[in-house]
């Protein structure tokens, strides 16, 4: 009886562990959604930079500001999802 316990236990640890190795394997990113929204993250820095240094108004970097970050928003979330 012990034994039959011990072998349940084992093959359910076993069936628990090895699940992940199991799975199918992910669909690969595109690389090139990955750099274009680390441009955009980038242009979004330079942006901050410029409006610090008064080469943008508030109003111009908050327009710029949000439209870069969707777009880097969107580029991550299709590189997420393939495409």
């Amino acid at each position: 009886m012990e034994l039959a316990l011990f072998l349940l236990v084992l093959l359910l640890v076993g069936a628990w562990v090895s699940a992940p190795l199991r799975r199918p394997p992910a669909p690969a990113a595109d690389p090139g959604l990955r750099e274009e929204a680390e441009a955009r993250l980038v242009a979004v820095r330079d942006a901050e930079l410029d409006a610090a240094t008064g080469k943008l108004t508030a109003a111009e970097h908050r327009t710029l500001d949000a439209q870069l970050r969707e777009e880097a928003l969107d580029a991550l979330r299709r590189a997420e999802h393939g495409g």
